[in-house]
């Protein structure tokens, strides 16, 4: 069982998102392109027992709001968040051990991924793909990402294999390719359409729990957007027709991140968060993705320059970047929610930053 308690009731839509239960200081996290139920997959992974295991804490807060642009922005509760990834620094700078045993279980369950993607191994129940989607995240996503923040450069193996992880991720392809599928066939089992598969969260999916699903997608058909909350366990989802408090309009002409590779290019913007996004992409256009991973990289090819809210050095973005020459600045924090389709903008990698043309 993924949660304590059942998800509340869809709420008036017109209240703000505020709870005395939820004051926090909010930090902007992660942007990732997930319906409900990859949202409520992906908060639940930092609440795992594979997480407390390892890193002996976890992360019990979360609020994530969905965006127009077929995204989802994660807040964390700041305390929480710098108390656990201090806690990852002080294994990845004092526990080697532990580090290549982390490295090692990524390596398996990135090779069970490949299999089953690639159909040389079947796919279990739902509840098992369920539970390998979240070692899946931890091993080979989550705990990779902070270990690569504070490994040395001496350590040259595991800097080899956290590369390799970093390059190749597989989670996005098996929630779509494994968990989707097996979700809308056991929806059908229980006589509701499958179309609701993206409006219902793990814990209403494996509880069998639909009428709050039904009612999402209907108000989803008059452009309404979801908004989760978890905290210790319990998950509210309201739907909103407005920006949330969260969710802030920047005004700006210039936007600031790291040199992944220099160069100074010009282009048109184009804002991909899927494959489909990328579909006619050209060297007249400048890739703006929250992140980058192996599915986007023949279309990283095509284009003048790269530009992502996330990621460092050995970022995919970063290291694809490098291998194909392409000017490339990642950690913007914010250059999918300042630029759109079409934006001009004159990318100077060199120094770090993407300017808005007239």
């Amino acid at each position: 069982m993924l949660l304590k308690k059942a998800p509340s009731a869809v709420r008036s839509e017109e209240k703000p998102l505020t709870s005395n239960k939820m004051a926090t200081q909010w930090k902007e996290y992660l942007t990732r392109p997930y319906d409900l139920l990859g949202t409520s997959l992906w908060v639940q992974w930092y609440a795992s027992p594979q997480i407390k295991k390892v890193v002996g804490t976890t992360l019990t807060k979360a609020r994530c709001i969905e965006l127009p642009t077929k995204s989802v922005v994660q807040y964390r509760d700041d305390c929480e968040l710098a108390r656990f990834e201090n806690a990852i620094r002080r294994i990845t700078e004092k526990s080697p051990g532990k580090v290549r045993a982390i490295l090692r279980q990524a390596q398996r369950v990135n090779r069970r991924a490949i299999a089953v993607l690639n159909k040389e191994k079947p796919t279990r129940s739902l509840n098992e793909e369920i539970r390998f989607l979240t070692d899946l995240g931890v091993f080979a996503t989550v705990l990779p990402f902070f270990i690569g923040r504070y490994l040395s450069g001496d350590r040259t193996r595991e800097r080899s294999q956290l590369l390799a992880l970093r390059t190749h991720s597989y989670y996005l392809q098996y929630q779509q390719k494994v968990i989707h599928p097996l979700a809308k066939v056991f929806i059908r089992s229980r006589g509701y359409p499958s179309i609701i598969a993206g409006d219902c969260t793990a814990y209403e999916l494996l509880s069998g729990s639909f009428d709050g699903a039904i009612r999402r997608h209907a108000l989803r058909l008059k452009g309404r957007l979801f908004a989760y909350t978890f905290h210790n366990h319990e998950e509210t989802v309201r739907m909103v027709k407005y920006k949330t408090p969260e969710v802030r309009s920047i005004h700006t002409t210039i936007i600031h991140g790291l040199t992944a590779y220099p160069g100074v290019m010009r282009g048109l913007v184009r804002i991909v968060h899927t494959r489909s996004d990328a579909r006619g992409i050209s060297a007249k256009h400048v890739l703006v993705a929250p992140s980058t991973n192996p599915n986007l990289a023949p279309f990283m090819k095509k284009v003048a320059a790269i530009v992502t809210d996330e990621g460092g050095m050995i970022s995919h973005a970063a290291i694809i970047a490098r291998e194909l020459k392409k000017p490339c600045i990642v950690g913007t924090k914010n250059a999918t929610k300042i630029l759109k389709d079409g934006d001009r903008v004159e990318v100077d990698a060199s120094h770090g930053f993407v300017k808005k043309l007239p």
